[in-house]
């Protein structure tokens, strides 16, 4: 718990997601271990436009709950 906060994971769990994918989906990198980001990142949708949908709608709700916070 973060200064009486405890509903932050579910916002840090996407931008360590968003970074393992970042890390592994280098050009010089790219293959298995981008795949398993790709996947985790994911949550199982298989559509690509899809998981961007879901990627900036968790990304907004993180950009609220940070608004939420500052207010």
């Amino acid at each position: 718990e973060v200064r009486g906060l405890s509903d932050y994971q579910v916002h840090t769990e996407l931008l360590r997601q968003l970074q393992g994918y970042r890390s592994t989906n280098a050009a010089h990198r790219r293959g298995s271990d981008a795949t398993k980001a790709f996947e985790k990142l994911s949550g199982g949708v298989t559509s690509r436009r899809d998981v961007l949908v879901s990627v900036l709608e968790s990304a907004t709700a993180l950009l609220e709950y940070l608004h939420a916070l500052v207010i």
